[in-house]
C-alpha cells in the first residue's frame, strides 16, 4: 500500500495497553501540518522505539492506511522513520493549530452525528460544566487476570529485544461532564492519557 510522508504536531498519547501482538500498544493522535486535521497514528509501540517523541512536539514520519481500520483519521506508522523535531512551548502557538475549526466541535452530540455522516472519529469538545471525575476500582479478579496475561506475554521469547515490564493501572479514570448542547443528558468518558497513568502508577 501507498504511504506518505507527514509532519504531524503530537497532542495525544495513552497509556500503554499490554498487546499479544506487539507486546505493549499506544495510541497517539496529532495535526497535520499541512491541513491542521486531527489524526491517529495506531499501532505504536512507544517504550520500544528508537526515537521517542513528547506532546506538542513536532515529528516527521512515514504513514500507510491500515487495512484493518476504515477511520478517515487512523493510519499505521513506519517506526524506523520517525525524526524528532523542534517543540511548541507555548500555549498560544499550540491553541492556533489544536483549536482551529477542522476539528472543533460545539458538543459530543455534533460529533457522533459527524461519525454517522462520514465516519469522523476524532474531534475536540469544548466541556461546559464538569459534574465529578471518578476512580473505579478494578476487581481482584480483573486485575489477576490482566497479570497473568502480561506476564505470559513479557515470558515470549524474542532473540533481538528485550522486553519491559508495565505498571498496570488498578483504577479506571472517569470524567463526567455535560457538554454545550442544551439537550445535553451529560457523558461519562475515560481519561486514557498517559500522564495521568502515570501519575497513578507512581
Amino acid at each position: 500500500m501507498d504511504s506518505i510522508w507527514c509532519k504531524i504536531l503530537i497532542v495525544v498519547k495513552t497509556y500503554p495497553e499490554i498487546s499479544s501482538k506487539y507486546t505493549e500498544t499506544v495510541c497517539v493522535a496529532g495535526v497535520r501540518a499541512d491541513n491542521k486535521k486531527l489524526i491517529r497514528i495506531y499501532p505504536i509501540r512507544y517504550r520500544y522505539l528508537a526515537s521517542e517523541f513528547r506532546k506538542y512536539q513536532w515529528i516527521n514520519v512515514e504513514l500507510s492506511k491500515p487495512y484493518a481500520d476504515s477511520r478517515p483519521e487512523s493510519y499505521n506508522i513506519n517506526p524506523s522513520s520517525i525524526e524528532v523535531l523542534d517543540e511548541i512551548p507555548s500555549w498560544d502557538e499550540r491553541a492556533g493549530w489544536v483549536l482551529n475549526k477542522e476539528n472543533l466541535f460545539p458538543s459530543v452530540e455534533e460529533l457522533f452525528y459527524a461519525q454517522k455522516e462520514n465516519r469522523t472519529s476524532l474531534g475536540i469538545v469544548k466541556v461546559g460544566n464538569i459534574k465529578r471525575v471518578t476512580l473505579e476500582s478494578k476487581s481482584d479478579v480483573e486485575i489477576k487476570g490482566q497479570e497473568l496475561r502480561k506476564n505470559e506475554i513479557l515470558r515470549q521469547t524474542d532473540l533481538f529485544e528485550t522486553k519491559k515490564d508495565l505498571d498496570l493501572l488498578p483504577v479506571r479514570i472517569k470524567l463526567q461532564f455535560e457538554c454545550e448542547n442544551p439537550d445535553c443528558k451529560s457523558h461519562n468518558m475515560s481519561i486514557l492519557d498517559w500522564e495521568f497513568g502515570q501519575r497513578i502508577g507512581d
